[in-house]
């Protein structure tokens, strides 16, 4: 069963919600007397303060957005050098095999530009494997264990690249997710105290 998706129930931007907190907060010193009446006491005052300062202290969604972007651009950065490092291989490959050969299609390298990102991975560890093995044929053409290894530690790094987005989204997320819930209490404790203010005002 999906999951309901949390929504605000305020229509105003955190920033002006932070700031009606402390005014909120302000006001329940000031009025300490008065509200005492409707139980808002002490931890009833700390709460709301408290919980004025979490929704401050929440890293903004403009924050968590930018590291997505960062990270997105450094999976894409490591990408195309994983990508660059299997067609100078491929390319060896081509002229001692040809790409009809069997050799060739071992490395599996057919479509690169439209795999996947899991998919480049999963490719360069093949052609890793497979060009160590061919190598011996493969050094006339100028291959050398040391251009395979650079394909291999640029492609561990992409692997870990790949994983620092996902986790940046997945956080995002989450935090998105707790800044809604936070901001809501703080918004039904304000409401709460609001409303025992403008009634006891209002007589």
């Amino acid at each position: 069963m999906k999951k309901n998706e949390l929504k605000p129930t305020f229509n105003m931007p955190y920033s002006s919600l932070v700031q009606l907190g402390d005014k909120a907060e302000s006001l329940c010193e000031r009025d300490a007397d008065i509200l005492i009446e409707y139980g808002i006491n002490e931890g009833k005052r700390n709460k709301l303060k408290n919980k004025t300062q979490e929704l401050k202290d929440m890293p903004t969604d403009e924050e968590l957005l930018s590291l997505s972007v960062l990270r997105t651009q450094e999976r894409n950065e490591y990408a195309e050098k994983v990508k660059e490092g299997i067609r100078k291989i491929m390319v060896r490959v081509k002229n001692v095999y040809g790409d009809k050969s069997p050799q060739y299609k071992r490395f599996g390298t057919k479509g690169l530009d439209k795999m996947s990102e899991n998919d480049i991975c999963r490719c360069a560890k093949r052609v890793v494997r497979t060009a160590t093995e061919y190598l011996d044929a493969l050094a006339d053409k100028g291959l050398t264990q040391e251009e395979i290894a650079e394909l291999e530690s640029n492609n561990q790094v992409f692997d870990d690249k790949i994983d620092e987005k996902d986790n940046a989204v997945r956080e995002r997320d989450i935090a998105t997710e707790n800044r809604i819930h936070t901001a809501n209490e703080l918004y039904a404790l304000i409401n709460e105290i609001f409303d025992y203010g403008k009634n006891h005002w209002y007589s």
